[in-house]
Parts: C-alpha cells; sequence; structure tokens
C-alpha cells in the first residue's frame, strides 16, 4: 500500500505459490535475470499503526475476493453488467499486487483479460479494439493498467498498445471551446472534464517516462499548462468535475460547480509525481501538495469525522487537518439508499483511486517527514475493522489467480470505509484494493 519493502512478518506467511516465478514471466524477463522476491508489510511504527497489519497478506485476500466473487471467466472480465472501466481497474490490482511482491501468480489471468477486453467493443466497434473506447477516460483507464503490464512482464506490445491509445486520446484535444482540453465523451463530441484531462496528463507522462520520447512530455506539460488555468481548480484548491461553456462567449468555460469527487483529487496527484521525475522540477510537487492538503484538510467535504464506536463515519466536516484521523468519504454514501449507500457503480471505486494516488505522493518525502501516513493508515485501520467481512475462495480453477488445491479466506469491502458492512460489488472491492495497494 504504501510503497516500502520490507522482510515478511512471521504472522502470516504469503501462500507458497507466490515465492515462485512461473513460466509466461521467465519468457518476457529472461534477459533480466533472477530476481528476489519480496514483500510489503505496514512500515508504521506502533504509535501510528495499533493493528500492525500486514498488507500483502490483507491485498491478497482481497484479490482473492475479488476474483471468487466478480471475475466471469467467460467474458474475461469482472462484473460484465457493470462498467467496462471498473475492469481496468480491478486488472490494475492484479498488477500493482504482482508488481510489488514479485509474483507472476496473476499473470496468466492478465494476459487473458487484455487479449480478450483489447478486442473491438460491440458498443463502440467504430474504436477498433486496443480499448479505444467511445470516451476518452474509459481508453485511459485501460492504457495506463497496460503500461503496467509491460512493466511487469517487458513485452513491448503492451506499450505500444498503449502510445496508439494515447494518440487516439490527443486527436480528441481541440482549442474551439475552453481554449483547449480533451473531451470526454467521444459519441457525441462534448464535455471536456476533469478526469479525462487528468487521465491524459498521467498517461502521456507515464509514456515518456518509459520511453523518454520527448514528444510525449511536450503534450503532458502542454495538458498541465492548460488544465490548471482551466478553471477546473476552484478557489479552494479541489477540483470539480468539470467545465460549462460560457453562454456569452461560447469559446470560453467555467468551472461547471459540480461534485468535488475523490478521484478527482487523485489522478492529478500521481500525474504530477510523474512529472516531477521526468523534469526534475519540483513545482509539481508543490502543486500536488497543495491538491492533497486542500483534498485532506479540515474543510474538505471527503473527510468526515470517524467514530469507531459507533463503527460508521459521521456526515459532519472532520476539523483536522492533513494528516490528521478523519475517514475518507465519497458525498454520495449518505445520498439514495435507505441504507445510506447511494454511490453508483462508478462512484463506489473512486476512493481507492485517491488513496492510492495520495500513496503515490506521499513515497516521494522521506519515511519520517512523509504528510499523509498517518492519515492513510486510518483509512486502512477504519476499513480493516469496520468495513469487512471474512468469505471462503476456492484457491483453485481459473479464477483465482494464486491457484491452490486448497481453500482460503478472503475479504470483501463494502463503500463506507467506516463501515459498517452491509455489502460489496466490484466498485467497491477495487477501492479497497486501491487502498491496500497504493
Amino acid at each position: 500500500m504504501f510503497g516500502d519493502v520490507g522482510k515478511q512478518s512471521s504472522h502470516h506467511q504469503p501462500p507458497p505459490e507466490l515465492l515462485s516465478l512461473d513460466f509466461v514471466r521467465q519468457v518476457f524477463l529472461a534477459q533480466k535475470g533472477p530476481t528476489e522476491t519480496q514483500f510489503f508489510v505496514s512500515p508504521w511504527p506502533s504509535c501510528l499503526s495499533t493493528l500492525n497489519l500486514n498488507y500483502t497478506l490483507l491485498s491478497h485476500r482481497t484479490l482473492s475476493a475479488l476474483n471468487t466473487q466478480f471475475f466471469n471467466s467467460t467474458a474475461q472480465r469482472w462484473s460484465p453488467k457493470d462498467p467496462w472501466w471498473l475492469s481496468a481497474i480491478a486488472l490494475t490490482n492484479l498488477l500493482s499486487y504482482s508488481l510489488s511482491t514479485n509474483t507472476t501468480s496473476y499473470l496468466p489471468q492478465i494476459v487473458s483479460v487484455i487479449e480478450s477486453q483489447s478486442q473491438p467493443l460491440p458498443w463502440w466497434p467504430q474504436g477498433e479494439g486496443l480499448f479505444r473506447a467511445d470516451s476518452t477516460d474509459d481508453t485511459a483507464w485501460w492504457a495506463l493498467a497496460l503500461l503496467l503490464a509491460y512493466d511487469l512482464t517487458g513485452n513491448i506490445t503492451y506499450l505500444d498498445i498503449a502510445k496508439k491509445d494515447e494518440s487516439y486520446i490527443w486527436q480528441y484535444w481541440s482549442n474551439s471551446t475552453c481554449q483547449g482540453g480533451i473531451i470526454q465523451d467521444i459519441k457525441h463530441n462534448t464535455y471536456k472534464n476533469a478526469i479525462s484531462n487528468e487521465l491524459y496528463i498521467a498517461l502521456a507522462a507515464g509514456i515518456y517516462l518509459r520511453t523518454h520520447e520527448a514528444s510525449y512530455l511536450s503534450k503532458t506539460e502542454k495538458a498541465w499548462t492548460w488544465f490548471k488555468k482551466s478553471g477546473m481548480i476552484n478557489q479552494h484548491n479541489l477540483i470539480n468535475d468539470g467545465l460549462t461553456q460560457d453562454p456569452s462567449h461560447p469559446e470560453r468555460c467555467r468551472n461547471n460547480n459540480q461534485t468535488e469527487w475523490s478521484y478527482n483529487q487523485g489522478v492529478i496527484l500521481g500525474a504530477l509525481v510523474d512529472l516531477y521525475h521526468a523534469t526534475g522540477n519540483s513545482s509539481y510537487l508543490s502543486y500536488a501538495r497543495k491538491i492533497a492538503d486542500a483534498a485532506v484538510g479540515g474543510f474538505s467535504p471527503l473527510i468526515t469525522t470517524f467514530s469507531s464506536s459507533s463503527s460508521s463515519s459521521s456526515s459532519s466536516s472532520s476539523s483536522s487537518s492533513s494528516g490528521g484521523s478523519g475517514m475518507l468519504t465519497e458525498s454520495c454514501e449518505d445520498e439514495g439508499e435507505d441504507d445510506g449507500q447511494g454511490c453508483n457503480n462508478d462512484q463506489q471505486a473512486f476512493k481507492g483511486i485517491f488513496a492510492s494516488n495520495l500513496a503515490k505522493l506521499d513515497q516521494e518525502y522521506p519515511d519520517d517527514k512523509r504528510p499523509y501516513r498517518e492519515l492513510l493508515v486510518g483509512w486502512a485501520e477504519g476499513m480493516y475493522t469496520y468495513d469487512r467481512e471474512t468469505v471462503t475462495v476456492d484457491g483453485d480453477g481459473e479464477e483465482e489467480g494464486p491457484g491452490t488445491d486448497r481453500e482460503e479466506e478472503g475479504d470483501l469491502y463494502d463503500v463506507s470505509w467506516g463501515g459498517p458492512y452491509r455489502r460489496s460489488s466490484l466498485g467497491r472491492q477495487v477501492a479497497a484494493g486501491g487502498c491496500w495497494l497504493g
């Protein structure tokens, strides 16, 4: 979750099959030579982490439940009736775990999912496959997963597809409205929103870091310069959903004042970290800190006070500042349904995206000066303690990544990390995965 590698604790050992490299990855990585398997454990001292959680084990249990409960081997995606992009996030969970633990147990499933989902989409055949969808954000989620697949396997095909996806998205940049930016809705050629442009910045920066081709750095810097001035970042340094055209000046746009979703605050953090690594310009980190501090600060709509005695998060704003004890909460959690969980399938996944990118920013600082680690630990411990249901999962069969011939336990998670647990879904589960695997 937090990017520190250490020795595996003796209290919880991972399944033995996680300790070996399988044949497929040996073929892909033969030129790199043997590597030593290492595992993530909680890096925090006892004064911060009261539960001493084993993040590797809990990540494994989360992915086991993800696959057993939601993966459809016929469709080669998770919960086929749910939005397609959520399967890209599930795939990202598997890839992040595989890279973090140096295991290839999930690699056959990863390869199969990519092969299957790269075919032309039934609802958008004009994209001609390779994840080119009817929206730029859906395309970008898959392209970012492909960059991780390239990192895991060394297979240049995955990088080439990601580059094709970048070109596909870039063609929807236009200066005719909002003086720049990428549209989200390709089918209707409309809506310049935060997530599509943030994802593009992250994608182009990610490709540059892997290729050092100057054109990608030029485009990602252009996209960030436009984004920063577009008006989507409001006076509180939070990012609203998108832009709307000014009726008096159609070529100009303004903030649409729609919801400040957590993932809109998150994706840009990871993108700015990558821009910092691409350029060495610390101003990118400084701007990321400004957005992150606003997102987790005392007046943020994303942070609510947490009461462990009630096993739930209240709707009042937390008075804590960055690094405080507030619980990450999406506004939709208190809307719509009788049980207070009105987030739709998309929205259920947002918090994990924010948490993983906040952790990425946090890792840029020395261990004794990490600005967000206490908050991240609090979210993880709250989720583990109050928002979890243990289920039995079958360790055998193609739907289970770490194939074994014995039953195992897995963990399902709900949308409200402060609890109580009521039920899980694909979006809820990948959000938990993002929290563990950031």
